[in-house]
């Protein structure tokens, strides 16, 4: 009878994979109107007016660190608390009050038409999501720059940004990776590796999480940290 059970529930989960298909690549687009539409979605991007996530960091080379830490922004304000260093917790956690852009901003790294050169590569599945592959190359040399860009096949947004960027003798390559959050379309992965002059390597990748949109933040958020809000030693 348990033999049977067993076989029943085998053949229910067999017959539940048949009628779940595999993702396909997007209808055959020309290219033209693929970064017509890559443009003004980009154009008509949204920027949250408040919101609150999580990033964790791990490192490793040069370094070896891992740390998560929990974001409060609206506009250029941002506090960042490092909440854990290493698996331990932080009590309080360690604040920062910063001013400044969002790093990892996709309408701020996202290769542009006026700055770069597009072809065409390939339709193709990245992740579950459909996307056209195009090869971009800058027009400028730059520190950093998008070598490839894969382009979400329903909202017309950057799924995936690939870069090569350099710093002195130190020369590093990676992706970051975008997705939807509600009407938004925000960073969820990103990963670089490095090299020094002196050949030694470095990495490290972000995962972004737990992303909240409040309706309001309270003006203390944005205040310097008292000395009680910093760790003791």
């Amino acid at each position: 009878m348990k033999r049977a059970a067993r076989c029943g529930a085998l053949l229910v989960l067999w017959l539940a994979t048949l009628g779940a298909r595999a993702p396909e690549p997007p209808p055959d687009v020309p290219p033209s109107l693929v970064l017509q539409r890559y443009e003004e979605a980009l154009a008509s991007l949204k920027t949250p007016p408040f919101v609150i996530f999580e990033y964790s960091v791990e490192q490793s080379g040069l370094r070896n660190l891992e740390q998560v830490h929990r974001v409060y922004r609206s506009a250029a304000r941002e506090r960042d608390e490092t909440l854990r260093v290493n698996g331990t917790p932080l009590k309080p956690p360690a604040v920062r009050v910063l001013q400044g852009p969002d790093r990892y901003d996709v309408a701020r790294l996202a290769p542009k038409p006026g700055d770069y050169t597009f072809t065409f590569e390939k339709r193709a599945v990245v992740e579950g999501r459909p996307v056209y592959t195009f090869r971009s190359d800058i027009q400028k040399v730059a520190g950093f720059t998008v070598t490839r860009v894969d382009v979400d096949a329903e909202r017309w947004l950057p799924r995936t940004l690939y870069f090569r960027s350099a710093n002195g003798s130190t020369k590093g390559a990676g992706r970051v990776r975008y997705g939807p959050q509600g009407e938004y379309w925000l960073a969820a992965e990103a990963s670089v590796e490095a090299r020094t002059g002196a050949g030694k390597s470095a990495r490290e990748r972000i995962t972004w999480a737990q992303y909240g949109f409040p309706q309001s933040l309270p003006a203390s958020t944005f205040s310097p940290p008292r000395p009680q809000d910093s760790p003791s030693p």
